[in-house]
């Protein structure tokens, strides 16, 4: 039987139901947590210049991600970091990546919105039940952005 092959690369977005400016602010490492429910608490373990922070989550299933910004653009609305440290799973799982970019949707029903696009990418090794967990906290992530941005809206 031929082993399964896992996309070691993925992309999960949703349209997000309030403008660019007032969304992207909210989107940083550290304050990813304010919006996302399955992320218990998070810590700054670091705080780096041109918001290259360290930051801690901590999920509610156990899981731990210690992660570093390498990269942040107010300009492009692109935030990449990458993991230094996870529990349980361990080393093997360190190094992926993820980019969270934002775009102002400029035409259609969806006019004035903003597309939100969360990528992942993950070293060789990684086996399929990670990567399906990282899908799901994405999607769950995205879906809870969705959710606090209509309590954004409604507050102004």
């Amino acid at each position: 039987m031929e082993p399964k092959l896992v996309p070691l690369s993925f992309t999960e977005s949703a349209v997000i139901n309030i403008p660019l400016d007032s969304l992207w602010p909210r989107l940083k490492l550290r304050d990813i947590s304010k919006f996302y429910t399955a992320i218990k608490r998070s810590e700054v373990v670091e705080s780096g210049p041109e918001q290259r922070d360290r930051v801690k989550w901590y999920f509610e299933d156990g899981t731990v991600l210690e992660q570093v910004v390498v990269e942040c653009s107010d300009d492009e609305h692109c935030s990449s970091f990458v993991i230094v440290n996870v529990e349980p799973w361990g080393l093997p799982y360190a190094g992926a990546g993820s980019t969270i970019r934002a775009y102002p949707v400029t035409s259609g029903s969806a006019e004035g919105s903003t597309l939100v696009q969360w990528s992942a990418h993950y070293p060789d090794g990684v086996g399929d039940e990670v990567i399906a967990d990282a899908r799901q906290k994405r999607r769950e992530g995205l879906a809870d952005l969705a959710k606090a941005a209509e309590n954004w809206r409604s507050s102004k």
